[in-house]
Parts: C-alpha cells; structure tokens; sequence
C-alpha cells in the first residue's frame, strides 16, 4: 500500500513536470514575446529585429492610393506611415533623409508630434493601427521616438503612401541608397480625368498649382510614366504598376495580383476588410474608404468612371485634349 502511494506520488510529480513545460512554457514564452512588442526595451531602434519588407506607394493627389493603403494595411503586422512628406510642407528637411529614417525605424519627437496632430496638421498616426492599437489609450506614447522605434521594428512590414513624391525624385534615391534594392515600389496611375473630377471642389487644390493645373498634371504623368516602365522593366521583382481603374473595377483579383508581387499571402483579415467595405450598404463607409466624395464602391464602373457623368461634357473634351499624350500612355500599360 505505501508502494503504491509513492508510485502515485511520483507519477502526479512527472505530470505536474510535464504539463508545465508542455503547456504553460509556451504560454509564458508567447506573452513575454507579445509584451516585448508593445513594450520596448532597447534604448535604439533597430531594423535588425526581423526581417523587415518595406513597401511604398507613389502617385499623385485623388489617384487612389488611400484605397490602395488601406487594403495592404489590412494585412497583420503592417506599420503604415501615411502621407509623412506633408511634414516636410511645414518644416525644413529631405524627403530622401525622411523616407530613410522611416524605414529605418528612426522616429524625431518633432515628427511625431506633427503626424499626431500636435502641431496643427492632421493626426494620421490613427491610421497606423499597428501603433494605434497600443497607444490609444496612453497618447503619449503615440509621440515617444523609442516607442514608436521600436513597434516599428518588429513589424514585418513598413508600408509608406505618398503623394508628394515625383518618380525622378525617387529614381535618384533608389540610385544611391544600395538597401533600396529589397524595397517594393507600388506606382499607381489613374486617368487624368477622374483625378481632376475628385480633385473638384477641394478648396486646398484650387489654390495649389501643383494640384488644379491640369496641364502639369498630364505632363508630370507622361514623365513619370516614362521612368517607371524603365524600372519595371529592369526590375520587376521591385517595381510594380498598376492602374486604378483595373483594380477598383475587379478588387480581389487585383488584390490577389498586387499581393504576389509584394510577396505576402492574401490571409482573412483582408479578405474580411475588402467584404465589409466593398459589400457594405453603408455609403459613408465606402465613400472614406475610397477617400472620394462620390459613387459607391460596389458599384465599381461608377467608382472607376463616375467622372463620366459627373464632369461636364465641354471640360472632359478639353482635359482629353490637353492629356492626350497622357491618355495614351497610360492605355498602353
């Protein structure tokens, strides 16, 4: 009987052994992980971390690359830096320097500040949900350069969106930076006419030349679309083009493409954002998430074209005229 007591004893022991380390360890190990991320504990920002894939969107004002941020977003563990050369509008800097430092995961308190509307521009830390869903609740984390360093550095993806930067600009960046050869560029291009319609009746872009001519438009286009066919055409595992109306049109498929190219698998909760945004009765909703003042998403030629019967007929025939070469150009991609 004391036997078998002991045995007893002895095998409760090597159960109670193996069920921690089994089960509890892991448990331990994954939460001093998830606690590592949202709590930094290095006093530098490193890339080093985790491989890093970064990404950018170039083209230009209404064109739809809030539509096209928003989906690659979606995916799990991006960290998105929205439109950060509108910093550079108010303050002294590069554009070189500071789309370097991003990806870099190196973060000024002045910047911060000014991305978290503290400075009188608007908060588009919000957007960044890899950030937000931390520092929401304690905002001055939202501005901390060794916070934001490092929830950046171990995101698996860095993802710019601008519109403020020209494709020959960019091109002598690629050129000099030799880390820019593991970067993905997105350009995205849509027909001029549909970028002028929704640039229509923005009170900022009637007073901005870069934005209300469309003369500089169409010229800027052609030039820009010169450039990229060269890059794509040279590296077209680092470049991609894409045109808007081909994706508003047939959304999962042009996601689906979009996603090859980036190297990231299209997993449920893109999926699920593409559903509740395309598929949704709520107008608003659609309207933000194409960051257009008109049309329905699910409706997707009124999306694409609704400058069609939005515009009046005289001013498209004469934005056809003007960006004739642009039309063309952008028909043969």
């Amino acid at each position: 009987m004391r036997s078998l007591k002991k045995i007893t004893i002895v095998l409760f022991f090597i159960t109670f052994i193996t069920f921690h380390l089994v089960l509890m360890k892991p448990h331990l190990i994954d939460s001093n992980l998830i606690q590592a991320e949202a709590l930094p504990t290095s006093t530098s920002s490193s890339t080093d971390s985790i491989p890093i894939k970064r990404i950018m969107i170039v083209t230009t004002w209404r064109s739809g690359s809030t539509f096209v941020g928003d989906i690659i977003k979606s995916a799990p563990g991006v960290f998105y830096s929205f439109e950060p050369l509108l910093y550079l509008d108010h303050h002294a800097g590069s554009k070189t320097a500071l789309i370097q430092s991003i990806f870099q995961c190196q973060f000024t308190a002045d910047f911060l500040r000014s991305i978290n509307g503290l400075s009188g521009l608007p908060n588009d830390m919000q957007r960044n949900r890899r950030v937000w869903d931390e520092c929401h609740y304690n905002r001055s984390l939202c501005h901390d350069p060794h916070f934001i360093g490092s929830l950046c550095s171990y995101s698996p993806v860095n993802l710019i969106k601008t519109v403020r930067l020209r494709v020959k600009e960019l091109n002598t960046l690629l050129k000099n930076d030799p880390s820019s050869k593991d970067w993905k560029i997105v350009y995205l291009v849509r027909d001029p006419r549909g970028t002028m319609s929704s640039r229509d009746g923005l009170k900022w872009c009637q007073i901005n030349p870069a934005c209300n001519n469309v003369n500089r438009l169409c010229t800027e286009l052609v030039e820009d679309l010169e450039l990229i066919k060269e890059l794509v055409a040279q590296f077209p595992n680092r470049h991609y083009l894409v045109k808007f109306e081909d994706l508003a049109t047939n959304v999962e498929s042009g996601t689906e493409k979009l996603f090859q190219f980036l190297e990231m698998p299209v997993l449920k909760p893109t999926t699920a954002f593409l559903d509740s945004h395309t598929k949704s009765n709520d107008q608003k909703l659609k309207e933000n998430f194409l960051d257009f003042d008109h049309s329905t998403f699910r409706k997707s030629d009124a999306v694409a074209y609704g400058w069609k019967n939005k515009m009046d007929t005289k001013l498209i025939a004469n934005i056809t005229s003007i960006c004739a070469s642009a039309l063309e150009a952008i028909d043969n991609i």
